[in-house]
């Protein structure tokens, strides 16, 4: 045997683990059990360049080999692919033996198969081939696939320095005990100690237990410091794994909080249980369609030819071959598939039974996914798109093919490409394809006679036999088409032309092998569309504007996606074997948004039950007509409104009509208040406020009295300002109050007193206390007031206004702080008191400690607009924002951070929030004339939310990979 000259050598993939974990494995081999007088414990060759494969190892390389007396492989899926790897096992097998190989798992699968006596290539994911056959039994192996953080890589860390001692033992040829030299070290240190202390045992008897009592302390703190370090490194893990397996991510952020409390384990468990990936349904191959039934009963995915059916209370898989397309019919009784021979086979779900014999077209490739084929409203003509540019119209209940027509030059001149895209209009008069030549083209079905000209819709690439994929929405008016070059461009369905420009996002890198997809939601508010880098993207109908962040979680490209009949839910297939089921309520929104206001909606409130939401807004009279006179526009803080004939309000542009101009009938207007029944989603009621056309505050008092305040409009009064006050109890109204100025505040005190803020007050006050409908007393704050905010206890008043300082009112003392850049308009008490919330022009939210009204801790940063509502949680512990960047976020106070998505369903400024007293509910309105209302139940108990969702428990397994230097705890 030649002379070693390396205790080991290293094998891995240097794309993989060649930046951080080969080294690390390398320098902690050689610095655990080190003599003091020796350099290095170990002696690891590893090569630290990315090597191209060659037609031999290469005569550095065989030399370290055979002077090597150990072989560690760094197993990985990348590893076992790799060339050069795979030849240095190679080698190690045919010239050593096998008790000299090593295994460090550091991603992908291992699994031993008994019966075979061998490795479970099935499943084996992270070893390479070479060594099929060699171990006689199960070899073990180190597992460091948790390791990616840098605070883990280091011989400090306990579990990476167990699983070192473990992977050195045999290389030293000790016990793995031996080998923690510190720990022998000091042992021998205490002894050696203890010998010599025998003459002065009385005093070092005493200094003993001193140091043991230190020593304990320190050790406790040592243990609580480790869980804490623990936690908050579980906390970021689960967040990094969210997308890719939510369960998992939920259960370990669980984890995080049972090994020690941390701010960051707390946050880590809200923004785990806001995880828009509800559902992931793994099988293992290319998945390539799904569909829905109208009734929400059944659903199909088409994945690797196969059909996988699940009913509320069944699941089968269909024994059909090579199935490419699946479409339900309208009624959801009858499933359509296209088979890649060029068949259509018919499904009944509920009898579970094939109808009929296929259905022959001819050709042999049906397109993938669900463009391919179409249902006619009746339910029983089915158009199906064949190769060649051809779409056929078959009788689904005879079988008899009832015509067929060509639809387009195939620029490729192929008959094998896979079949156009085709859908019915939804009357059934019209035909709708899409071809690989990039035309949309309209046809009559009962002739095939075209409909007017082709339509000339997407680029054709060179490389590609794709057509574009198509949608309609539910109203029919509105036709969707997704480009092979990644282009999403809208249709008005009866005019045949386009919408706006091409709306460019979502990524199509390949254009030969996956084919478009594209969705539209059932209220047609919403297009789906899925990218080839994984994700998924919500556009607004019609417009270019991405609702949201991209829904992530794919690791493949996204080969389709589709609504469930009820809106809740989006599901997503993909070359990566999965089919997603995304909760578009956890994501953006709790079932529709509340439409309907004749205006912007400016302030909300919950009643104390929190079974009825109060609105109060514009009655829908910003602009006079199409072509009239008169026009208002908000901006920034700054509102108006017009009722009828007449604008007010700053910002504004208007032109006097003659005395003789006849300006029509006034406008019909819209109620300023309404109420909504929370649970069911609809309006109970509303009011009209008379002259107030814009109710902008919104205050209840403990007797269930109502404060309506707005902007007033009377041609022959200066008084700007209105305010309403309604008796809750008994629904009538108590009286109203005028002022000079807007009313763009209110709140009510403890006793049951109405303080106000008011904008262009003139000569009045501009904050107000009010008896009844009479003023008492009213106060100056030197600017316009656009934001009051009053104590629980009723002690302490603040406001704030356009020149940017907070006024503390405390009895007849007034202190001014300042901080702000811009407007403050925001203002709102933690339930207890103790803090305040501020915000404004500059989109940034203060919390103040009132006790000593200074500054409590870091701002909250992330808007990008004015932030124009804060409001806390009922516990305290979430303060939500609505702002002029059309988003909603909540940020946990203890850590001032985000904890929700960013909301940005809206389509204009957020000009109010509002928490339900239960904390359940987040109620949003604002300029677009919308009020949503946010699931955020996962707030009051988020531990139960986090199991819930999991649908499993964290297994001892688990938790000895993830969680192993902390004794077991059942999370769920």
């Amino acid at each position: 045997m030649s002379e070693r000259h390396y205790d080991a050598f290293l094998s891995y993939s240097y794309a993989v683990d060649g930046p951080a974990l080969a080294p690390a494995v390398q320098q902690g081999l050689s610095r655990l059990a080190k003599p003091w007088y020796r350099a290095h414990a170990l002696h690891v060759f590893r090569d630290q360049t990315g090597l191209e494969a060659s037609p031999g190892l290469g005569a550095a390389i065989e030399a370290a080999l055979g002077k090597s007396r150990f072989f560690i492989l760094m197993a990985s899926p990348e590893s076992a692919e790799s060339v050069w790897v795979g030849r240095e096992v190679e080698h190690w097998r045919l010239h050593r033996e096998q008790a000299t190989f090593l295994i460090v798992l550091t991603s992908g699968t291992i699994n031993w198969d008994e019966d075979g006596n061998d490795f479970d290539w099935k499943q084996t994911t992270a070893l390479p081939k070479q060594l099929s056959g060699w171990f006689e039994a199960e070899p073990l192996w180190v597992n460091l696939s948790w390791a990616r953080y840098e605070t883990q890589l280091s011989v400090r860390h306990s579990r990476f320095r167990s699983e070192l001692a473990t992977l050195a033992a045999p290389i030293h040829g000790k016990p793995k005990e031996a080998l923690d030299s510190e720990d022998v070290r000091l042992h021998r240190s205490a002894v050696r100690a203890r010998q010599g202390a025998i003459g002065a045992l009385a005093v070092l008897t005493i200094i003993a237990l001193v140091l043991g009592l230190t020593a304990a302390r320190q050790q406790t703190e040592a243990e609580q410091q480790r869980d804490r370090s623990l936690s908050r490194e579980l906390a970021a893990r689960s967040e990094t794994i969210g997308d890719t397996d939510p369960a998992l991510a939920r259960l370990l952020s669980l984890a995080a909080w049972k090994v020690g409390q941390t701010p960051q384990a707390r946050v880590g468990m809200m923004r785990a249980a806001a995880l828009p990936s509800r559902d992931v349904v793994r099988l293992g191959q290319v998945a390539q369609a799904a569909a829905y039934s109208s009734d929400g009963r059944w659903s199909a995915v088409v994945a690797d030819g196969r059909v996988y059916l699940k009913g509320t209370d069944s699941y089968r898989e269909l024994d059909a071959a090579r199935v490419l397309s699946a479409v339900f019919n309208p009624d959801g009784s009858v499933l359509a598939l296209g088979t890649a021979e060029g068949e259509v086979r018919l499904w009944r779900p509920a009898a579970a039974e094939w109808i009929g014999a296929p259905l022959r077209t001819g050709d042999r490739f049906i397109r993938d996914g669900v463009g391919g084929l179409a249902f006619h409203p009746d339910g029983r003509t089915l158009a199906v798109g064949l190769q060649g540019s051809e779409v056929a119209l078959f009788d689904t209940a005879t079988g008899d093919r009832i015509r067929g027509w060509g639809i387009g030059s195939d620029p490729f001149d192929d008959d094998e490409r896979p079949g156009a895209a085709v859908l019915f209009g939804r009357d059934g008069n019209s035909v709708v394809t899409a071809s690989t030549d990039g035309t949309i083209r309209f046809w009559d079905p009962a002739t095939g006679s075209a409909l007017g000209a082709p339509l000339d819709a997407h680029v054709v690439a060179d490389s590609s036999g794709l057509s574009p994929a198509l949608a309609l929405s539910d109203d029919g008016k509105t036709l969707v088409s997704a480009g092979i070059e990644g282009t999403l461009r809208f249709w008005d369905f009866a005019q045949r032309t386009p919408i706006g420009a091409p709306v460019t996002g979502y990524t199509r890198e390949d254009r030969a092998l996956v084919a478009p997809s594209v969705a539209v939601h059932p209220d047609s508010s919403l297009v789906a569309t899925g990218s080839q880098d994984g994700t998924i993207r919500l556009w607004r109908t019609g417009t270019s504007r991405q609702v949201g962040t991209p829904l992530a979680g794919h690791t493949r490209p996204v080969t389709s996606v589709a609504f469930s009949p009820d809106g809740r839910t989006l599901a997503s297939t993909s070359v990566d074997g999965t089919v997603r089921h995304w909760d578009i309520g956890t994501h953006h929104e709790i079932g529709k948004p509340l439409s309907g206001f004749a205006g912007p909606v400016y302030s909300l409130l919950f009643s104390e039950s929190g079974a009825t939401l109060v609105t109060g807004g514009d009655n829908g009279g910003a602009v006079y007509n199409e072509n009239g006179n008169y026009t208002c526009q908000n901006t920034g803080f700054m509102l108006c409104s017009s009722n009828g004939h007449m604008s007010i309000g700053p910002n504004i542009s208007h032109s006097l009509p003659d005395a003789n101009e006849d300006l029509g009938p006034p406008m019909r207007l819209g109620a300023t208040v309404r109420f909504i029944d929370v649970g069911k989603r609809a309006e109970r009621g509303a009011l009209q406020t008379g002259e107030i056309t814009a109710v902008t505050s919104l205050a209840a008092a403990p007797d269930r009295r109502i404060a309506i305040g707005g902007i007033r409009l009377n041609p022959g009064d200066d008084s700007r300002g209105g305010m309403m006050l309604w008796d809750g109890a008994n629904s009538r109204s108590l009286g109203e109050m005028t002022g000079r100025g807007q009313f763009r505040a209110s709140a009510f005190t403890a006793d049951g007193t109405l303080v106000t803020g008011q904008q262009a007050a003139s000569e009045e006050p501009s904050l107000g206390w009010w008896d009844t409908t009479r003023r008492v007393t009213g106060r100056s704050s030197g600017t316009d007031v656009l934001a009051i905010a009053v104590q629980p206890s009723g002690k302490l008043l603040v406001s704030g206004g356009t020149d940017g300082v907070l006024r503390w009112w405390d009895g007849g003392t007034v202190h001014e702080l300042t901080g702000h850049t811009g407007v403050i308009g925001a203002l709102a008490f933690s339930p207890d008191g103790t803090q305040l919330a501020s915000a404004g022009e500059d989109g940034v939210v203060r919390i103040w400690d009132v006790a000593t009204r200074a500054l409590a801790g870091e701002q909250l940063l992330g808007h990008t607009g004015p932030v124009y509502s804060v409001t806390f949680s009922p516990d305290g512990r979430l303060l939500a924002t609505g702002s002029g960047d059309s988003s909603v976020r909540i940020w946990d106070l203890a850590t001032r951070g985000q904890v929700s998505p960013g909301h940005l369903l809206h389509d204009g400024p957020v000009r109010a929030v509002r928490f339900s007293p239960d904390g359940r509910t987040l109620a949003s309105a604002g300029d677009d004339s919308a009020v949503r209302l946010w699931d955020v139940g996962y707030a009051v108990d988020v531990e139960k939310t986090l199991c819930a969702q999991a649908g499993r428990a964290l297994s001892r397994a688990e938790w000895a990979q993830y969680v192993p230097d902390a004794s077991f705890q059942q999370v769920c």
